[in-house]
C-alpha cells in the first residue's frame, strides 16, 4: 500500500466515477482502476460496488476513506516539518465571522515566515467546516461557533469574541428615530439574510421570514448599506462599515448575544507549521487592525 493508492481511493470516493477521479489524479483510467484493485486486494475486501455506470463506495470503503484522508494529511504536515517549513502546504477553512483584513494579514505573515508556502482557503460556515477538520480533509479552520458546537475530538483555540446585533443603514426609518425598537416593529420590518450563515446560532437568532436571501455575508453587507433592510450580524464583521457610519446598530431586546471566534484543529495532529498558523491567526485578532504581525522566524 502506498500514498498514491490512498489518493486514488479518496479521488474516486469524492468524484464517483473513474473518469473524473483519473483526471483529478492525472493518471489514465486503466491505471486508476488497477491502483484501486491492488488496494482492495491488499485489504482483502471490496471498497466499491458498481451501480449502473458508476462506482459507489461500500460502507467499508467510506470508512477506510476517512482514515486515508487523515493519513494523507498527517504525511503532508510531517513532510513540511521535516523540511523545516521550507515547503509547506496547508488547507484552511475560513468562516464569515472575521475582520475584513484577516486573510490578507494572515497570508502575508505566513509567507514571511514560510517563503513559498502554499495556502488553500475554503470559505464555508461551521456546519460544513467542523466535519472537514474532524475528517482531516482540511488542517484547521477559523470561524465563529455557537456554544457547545465543537466536538471533543477537536482542539479549540479562542481568537476573539464579538456580539450579534440588528444592523441597518443610518437612513432606515427605525434608525432615524433613535429609540428602542420593539419586537412588534422588528416583526414588521423587511429583513435580509445570508444563505451561508449557520443553520443555528442560538434560539430565536434569526428573523422568521427574511424577504431577501443572498449567498454570502459580503453580498448582504453591500445591499444593507443601500436599501432599507435589517440584518442580524456579528459586529466584528462590519467594523469598517460601523466606523464609517455606513451601518448602525439598532437598540433592541432581541438578537443580542455573544459569538466566539475560534481556531479548530484535530487534537491528534501535531505540526509546527500548523502551530505557527494558529499563532499568527491569534495575533491577527489581538493586534490592531492594519498593524504588521510580529512573528518569530522558524
Amino acid at each position: 500500500m502506498d500514498t498514491k493508492q490512498l489518493e486514488h481511493l479518496v479521488a474516486l470516493v469524492e468524484e464517483g466515477s473513474v473518469r473524473a477521479a483519473a483526471a483529478r489524479s492525472h493518471i489514465s483510467q486503466p491505471g486508476l482502476s488497477t491502483s484501486i484493485k491492488r488496494l482492495e486486494s491488499e485489504l482483502g475486501r471490496p471498497l466499491f460496488e458498481r451501480v449502473g455506470r458508476r462506482l459507489k463506495a461500500t460502507a467499508g470503503g467510506l470508512e477506510f476513506c476517512q482514515h486515508a484522508k487523515l493519513a494523507l494529511a498527517q504525511l503532508r504536515l510531517g513532510r513540511a516539518d521535516l523540511r523545516d517549513g521550507k515547503s509547506i502546504s496547508l488547507r484552511l477553512g475560513i468562516g464569515e465571522s472575521r475582520r475584513d483584513d484577516f486573510l490578507g494579514r494572515f497570508s502575508s505573515a505566513m509567507v514571511s515566515l514560510y517563503p513559498g508556502a502554499a495556502l488553500e482557503f475554503v470559505e464555508q460556515n461551521y456546519e460544513r467546516l467542523v466535519p472537514k477538520v474532524a475528517s482531516g480533509e482540511i488542517d484547521a479552520a477559523f470561524l465563529g461557533v455557537p456554544r457547545g458546537s465543537v466536538p471533543r475530538s477537536l482542539e479549540r483555540v479562542s481568537l476573539a469574541d464579538t456580539t450579534m446585533g440588528v444592523f441597518c443603514r443610518p437612513m432606515h426609518p427605525l434608525a432615524v428615530r433613535g429609540t428602542m425598537v420593539t419586537d412588534q416593529e422588528l416583526a414588521g420590518a423587511t429583513w435580509i439574510q445570508s444563505r451561508s450563515a449557520p443553520g443555528r446560532l442560538t434560539e430565536n437568532a434569526r428573523p422568521d421570514n427574511p424577504s431577501l436571501i443572498v449567498d454570502s455575508t459580503y453580498l448582504l453587507r453591500q445591499i444593507l448599506q443601500h436599501a432599507d433592510y435589517l440584518a442580524v450580524l456579528p459586529e466584528l464583521v462590519i467594523e469598517r462599515e460601523l466606523a464609517m457610519a455606513r451601518l448602525v446598530r439598532l437598540t433592541t431586546k432581541r438578537f443580542n448575544f455573544n459569538v466566539s471566534i475560534v481556531a479548530i484543529r484535530r487534537r491528534d495532529v501535531h505540526s509546527r507549521a500548523l502551530d505557527a498558523a494558529l499563532d499568527i491567526a491569534r495575533k491577527c485578532f489581538n493586534e490592531s487592525s492594519g498593524a504588521d504581525i510580529r512573528i518569530d522566524q522558524a
